[in-house]
């Protein structure tokens, strides 16, 4: 995943909230983007990436 991360909440239409989580490391090429999650909960979005083995290939 790397070692810093970015987290920022993206509004789409009809109200749609996403967060989007980033490897700064990355430098916006391949493996930069780590998650897109459906809404802005904290406890939903530390699920998620508990769950994903720290060298997850995306």
């Amino acid at each position: 995943m790397g070692s810093y991360l970015g987290i920022d909440e993206v509004a789409l239409s009809r109200g749609e909230l996403y967060t989007v989580v980033i490897n700064k490391t990355a430098g916006g090429k391949k493996g930069g983007i780590i998650a897109i999650i459906q809404g802005a909960d904290a406890a939903k979005l530390s699920s998620v990436l508990l769950q994903m083995p720290p060298k997850a290939k995306i």
